[in-house]
């Protein structure tokens, strides 16, 4: 925007042209340089730099390009690069805004999913500053989901496999559930008298694994479950 001001101003002589050809992940999908730290699974894909040209080409680039193998040999990259004139005018200054906005934003979207904190910083506050920018929001996984997943699973097959009680079935949940402290026998205990859990197994585990995540107190964890025990209840009683 600078540079179109000068121009207008007279402080530059002449038209000058912005582009670009490798940048970050925006229009970069390089796993073995600019994406080789994207840690979400989308480093091998050309996605990112198909959607940020053609992106760019609609906000108003002066032309786009998309070419293979910069930088690290043919077939291990796709790059999507652009070129934006700046003339002075108004409507320069227009198309600068849109294409800057959506080419950097792009990348550090893409920084943000893969769990940079610094870049999910930035991009809520890109879209707080501008209302019509709306990109979804990486959640986090708790380090410490996957032991949970792992005990609360292997438990429920147990009760599976050898048709425990139910009563029974809450002492070997929480048993695997205490090592990663999350929940007392006691409280599991509670829960399955507190809901005269007399109405088959199935939906007894389900009622006290919700309540078991709810106890741990973790509203992406909790959320995630109550999301899922309908349908889960569901598949069990038909099954």
């Amino acid at each position: 925007l600078a540079f179109n001001q000068a121009i207008k101003n007279g402080l530059l002589q002449g038209p000058i042209v912005l582009s670009r050809d490798h940048h970050d992940v925006s229009g970069t999908d390089s796993p073995f340089r600019e994406t080789s730290n994207i840690s979400d699974g989308s480093a091998f894909c050309a996605d990112m730099a198909v959607q940020n040209c053609i992106g760019d080409s609609f906000r108003g680039a002066t032309w786009v390009a998309l070419h293979n193998g910069g930088g690290v040999g043919w077939g291990e990259v796709m790059n999507g690069g652009f070129g934006l004139l700046l003339d002075g005018s108004e409507e320069a200054e227009c198309r600068a805004r849109q294409v800057l906005h959506w080419d950097v934003l792009n990348g550090v979207a893409r920084r943000s999913w893969s769990g940079n904190n610094n870049a999910a910083d930035v991009i809520n506050q890109a879209m707080r500053d501008e209302p019509r920018l709306e990109v979804t929001v990486p959640h986090e996984v708790l380090d410490d989901f996957t032991p949970v997943v792992t005990k609360v699973l292997a438990a429920v097959r147990t009760l599976d496999r050898f048709g425990i009680s139910d009563r029974a079935g809450a002492v070997i949940v929480s048993a695997a559930l205490q090592d990663v402290g999350i929940v007392s026998e006691s409280n599991v205990l509670k829960v399955v008298d507190k809901n005269k859990i007399l109405r088959g197994r199935a939906k007894a585990r389900t009622t006290l694994l919700s309540q078991v995540i709810k106890d741990y107190d973790h509203d992406q964890f909790g959320l995630y479950f109550d999301e899922r025990k309908d349908m889960t209840l569901s598949m069990e009683d038909n099954r």
